[in-house]
């Protein structure tokens, strides 16, 4: 008996049965790309905890023992004009004051001004370094600025050039201490922009050394502490660290997505964000050239993530490479210009290598090499240097390259510290 189908079911079924298997198909495919954005995310969150990234965000804190408090409350007083004509003269008061020659009038008044502005904000972050840091708390979270932190730099940097200007060795040096431990407890926020900012920190803060040395005298206590800070001014796990907060960013974003081209997308990017971390662990230099192999994928994908693609990410965790590879240089650098002039002192002359200083091995890194950062000695002094992002070496030449600037990245044709040394 033959089995007779209505017209309109006939009809109906045309219809609908090609919406079911889209929305079925549909959601097959979500639940794929969830499972497989689900692996990846444990991935993640695994790189997440070995840093103890989780532990990083506590309620904010009020206990008066936590320096934490002191510099978040120092970055929201800090009252400066602006930033970059500040930079500028703070850039003209460091080339006077090495050379010996007086300082320009008008930039010594800035100078003045700025400082009296933020006495408290000088005396909040020296507290903060009396203190001892515990490691689990954020400073992000207790400004309503972020951008804050960027302004305290100048402020710090004025201190240390101030007491360089007047001969007090030992204050310069003090004041460069006090800076330096503010910019290492930049590095243990679980934040990426405020972990990143020690890194973006130290090419003034090496700047300001170099004046201490050319400049002034200070004890050798002062020179010891000096050196002391700056070989812990960076952990092993500091670009992990920071790549890892920069991979939270993403995630955080993708996780509570749902459509499958998203889940899809998140996925790519949580593969980069992976494995960016998974290089961020090698030792040097591999932690740099290695950000070169990233994926440069590309998706199509519509409204807020469309911009993101494999080659922006690449860009994103090679960029933040370079700057902490540029920072470990120069902090390595000037850590080696303490140890010449201690060298100095004791022997009364300059050494003509670094074999002569017998320093341990990860004192005198070179991050863009894996071995030792190279050294000359001048008529007027000596010069140490990193062969910087090109593996080139330029003879220690520190000059800025030619053509545009984009940021402070590769400025230099080598990265380092050139000291004139004082006659005794």
């Amino acid at each position: 008996m033959a089995l007779t189908v209505r017209p309109w079911l006939r009809w109906a079924l045309r219809i609908v049965l090609p919406v079911l298997v889209v929305v079925g198909g549909w959601q097959v495919w979500s639940n794929y790309e969830t499972m497989r954005f689900e692996q990846v995310s444990a991935e993640y969150q695994s790189a997440r905890k070995r840093i103890d990234l989780e532990a990083a965000l506590p309620p904010v804190s009020r206990d008066k023992t936590s320096p934490y408090r002191y510099y978040a409350a120092a970055a929201e007083l800090t009252d400066v004009q602006e930033t970059y004509p500040l930079q500028a003269a703070i850039d003209l008061m460091r080339r006077a004051i090495a050379s010996r020659q007086p300082v320009d009038p008008a930039v010594a008044v800035d100078a003045r001004i700025n400082l009296d502005r933020n006495r408290d904000v000088l005396r909040l972050i020296e507290t903060g370094t009396t203190l001892p840091l515990s490691g689990n708390e954020a400073i992000f979270r207790q400004l309503r600025s972020i951008n804050a932190i960027t302004n305290v730099t100048p402020v710090l940097s004025l201190r240390t050039l101030e007491a360089a200007a007047a001969d007090d060795g030992d204050g310069a040096a003090k004041a460069l201490i006090v800076a330096l431990q503010f910019a290492y407890a930049l590095g243990l926020d679980p934040h990426s922009f405020v972990a990143t900012e020690k890194a973006m920190l130290m090419p003034a803060l090496v700047a300001d050394a170099t004046v201490v040395l050319q400049r002034t005298r200070p004890s050798d206590a002062a020179l010891e502490e000096l050196a002391a800070v700056l070989s812990k001014a960076f952990r092993d796990n500091d670009l992990e660290r920071v790549v890892t907060a920069q991979a939270g960013t993403e995630y955080a974003w993708f996780a509570g997505r749902r459509n499958p081209l998203t889940r899809h997308q998140g996925r790519l990017a949580m593969q980069s964000s992976v494995e960016a971390i998974r290089i961020a662990r090698q030792p040097w230099p591999q932690r740099v050239r290695g950000m070169e192999t990233l994926p440069a994928w590309h998706f199509p994908a519509f409204g807020e993530s469309q911009y993101l693609t494999g080659d922006l990410m690449k860009r994103m965790y090679l960029s933040s490479a370079r700057a902490h590879a540029d920072a470990v240089a120069l902090d390595h650098a000037a850590l080696v210009a303490v140890r010449v002039e201690q060298y100095r002192r004791r022997t009364g002359i300059v050494p003509d290598s670094l074999a002569a200083l017998a320093l341990p091995t990860e004192e005198a890194l070179d991050p863009y090499t894996g071995g030792s950062l190279l050294y000359q000695r001048r008529n007027d002094g000596f010069v140490t240097y990193s062969v910087g992002y090109d593996g080139r070496d330029d003879g220690g030449s520190l000059e800025r390259r030619p053509g545009p600037l984009v940021g402070w990245e590769g400025a230099t044709k080598d990265v380092g510290v050139s000291v004139a040394v004082q006659p005794r």
